[in-house]
């Protein structure tokens, strides 16, 4: 049975009750984590999720809420004497900052006890095994920064993707984090299941789209600390616009895909 896991979900404000974006997808080629934010590593332990046998993380971008808790994992996984090496993909802008921080917080690769491999992201697919692949694109969540970035000569090249996965003929597309709705729309055509963020996006442009895509399911995810009500609400207007089956993320929710 393959499964998927929502590890964390939150926003990028920290949640008194969510960890950050993590997603564990278990199949029967390997235990794969997508995104990997702070608080990953202690809601792993309290899902009782046998972090050992994580293969695989994928980082769609360098926003905190996404890979801040890449340390603190593989501190815990040394802690924990495991052996198996960790392949981490990633957008490549952020491979020479984890390293730099990594050393700068005594995680130094010779103590770890196992090997942790940081592997730019490349298309197309940026990896396969088995049945499973998983194929990249770009979105344009960073681009706001460009003004910054050109200002004051900082070295970071807005590098933020879209995940497509191919999963034994299912497809599921992760959005990360977007500019708006459109940086995603042509990817979703006949999805299996659509995990997209709600921070982001106008989210009656989302349900039309689903719609008209033809979308299985749609996993709502990325939200602030919201109550009961304007949850409910959220749900009642995509049912309005035809949405059929939308799932709200919440940590420790498992489906089966």
């Amino acid at each position: 049975m393959n499964e998927l896991v929502v590890i964390g979900c939150s926003s990028g404000m920290p949640s008194g009750v969510k960890s950050n974006s993590a997603f564990l997808f278990r199949t029967e080629w390997g235990v794969f984590l997508v995104d990997c934010g702070e608080g990953t590593s202690a809601s792993m332990r309290r899902l009782r999720i046998d972090f050992d046998r994580l293969q695989t993380v994928f980082i769609t971008h360098a926003h905190p809420d996404h890979c801040a808790g890449l340390p603190i994992l593989i501190q815990m996984m040394f802690l924990a004497k495991r052996k198996n090496p960790l392949d981490i993909y990633l957008p490549r802008e952020l491979i020479a900052p984890i390293r730099v921080f990594m050393d700068g917080t005594y995680i130094f690769k010779e103590k770890m006890g196992f090997k942790f491999n940081f592997i730019p992201l490349k298309p197309n697919p940026a990896f396969r095994k088995g049945n499973f692949s998983l194929s990249i694109y770009p979105s344009r969540h960073l681009y706001n920064y460009t003004r910054l970035i050109k200002k004051h000569g900082y070295k970071n090249r807005m590098e933020a993707y879209i995940f497509s996965l191919n999963l034994k003929g299912k497809k599921i597309v992760y959005s990360g984090d977007l500019a708006n709705f459109q940086d995603v729309e042509s990817l979703i055509d006949d999805a299996d299941l659509l995990i997209i963020e709600g921070m982001h996006i106008d989210l009656k442009s989302l349900w039309k789209g689903v719609v008209q895509k033809r979308v299985k399911r749609v996993m709502l995810t990325h939200l602030p600390d919201l109550p009961p009500s304007r949850l409910e609400r959220i749900k009642s207007q995509a049912e309005r616009h035809g949405v059929k089956k939308l799932i709200l993320a919440e940590d420790g929710l498992r489906i089966r895909i």
